[in-house]
């Protein structure tokens, strides 16, 4: 799997980054001038315990967490995902353990002409993105629930 993959959805675009390493910190340091401190807490090797949002002059950067069921260990544990939104960008970050995130983003890349048809934001691709976790998430509290009952 590319570690950058890239797609343009009308007048905006979605780059989604896997395990991202130096390389893919530099492209975005070079391509978009976000702030090296938020590119640093990028890196695939290092984890925010806490959710966090920075609004900067040119862009939005937050970091979230979410719940996934690790089937290997049969646990569920926490998956980090880093967004940077500016005015025609969205960037997502991520190890790829949320596969409704990578499930979206391929959706999203044979509709593209959907999105061409009617305009959509970096903020439209992020609050669908966002929905699309927390039923991932319900889904689990559901089985939990059974399981406890």
């Amino acid at each position: 799997m590319q570690k950058i993959q890239e797609i343009k959805l009308g007048d905006i675009k979605w780059i989604n980054i896997i395990n991202a390493k130096k390389d893919e910190i530099e492209y975005l340091r070079k391509n978009y001038r976000f702030d090296i401190a938020d590119l640093g807490e990028s890196l695939s090797s290092i984890y925010s315990f806490r959710s966090k949002m920075r609004l900067r002059n040119h862009y939005l950067f937050l970091i979230m967490r979410f719940p996934y069921y690790n089937k290997q260990k049969g646990e569920i544990e926490a998956e980090e995902v880093d967004i940077f939104i500016n005015g025609k960008t969205i960037v997502t970050l991520h190890s790829n353990n949320l596969k409704s995130i990578t499930e979206y983003f391929n959706k999203a890349a044979k509709e593209k002409s959907v999105y061409a048809k009617k305009p959509v934001t970096p903020f439209d691709i992020f609050i669908n993105l966002i929905n699309v976790q927390y039923n991932d998430c319900y889904h689990m509290m559901d089985h939990i629930t059974k399981d406890t009952d």
